[in-house]
């Protein structure tokens, strides 16, 4: 009786482990690198558009003597705002809601993808005389509210 040898075809367990744990080691190495890069790239997102705000802010004043409590008045809402969360682009939400919680969607604040509630912006204020506007996003692990004032000073405050 001859005995045929066939080949094996497939991988080992041992084989697929190693692959599996490359895979995995890989992960860890690339996913902090991604979660930072994600993080920056929102934080320019935010100085962008309150840089842009301030700037809208500004000439109106100049033109006017005075600032708008009107976002609407000097068209400037944040790039790719839908005006539904869902489809929006941007993840913080903008504006202000004033002192007594007055304020309006796509009027005085936008609300980002993030759907952070317009409560986190209080604090911010519009008046002829200045503003502060703010932008809050509040995700699984953390909150961020940034703020600029009429002055054009950046700060984040948490």
């Amino acid at each position: 009786m001859i005995l045929e040898h066939h080949p094996k075809h497939g991988f080992t367990l041992i084989e697929l482990l190693i692959v599996i744990a490359i895979i995995i080691f890989l992960a860890k190495l690339i996913i902090p690198r991604y979660s930072a890069f994600y993080a920056k790239a929102r934080q320019t997102e935010v100085m962008l558009n309150l840089s842009n705000l301030y700037a809208a802010q500004q000439a109106y004043y100049i033109q006017h003597g005075r600032f708008t409590t009107n976002l609407k008045t000097v068209e400037w809402q944040p790039k790719g705002y839908t005006g539904n969360p869902e489809t929006t682009q941007h993840a913080y939400t903008y504006g202000s809601i004033g002192i007594d919680h007055n304020g309006q969607e796509g009027v005085t604040f936008y609300t980002g993808s993030s759907q952070t509630p317009a409560t986190l912006l209080t604090g911010s204020q519009l008046t002829a005389e200045n503003f502060v506007f703010k932008a809050a996003l509040r995700t699984e692990s953390t909150t961020e509210v940034w703020r600029i004032d009429h002055t054009g000073e950046i700060k984040r405050e948490q």
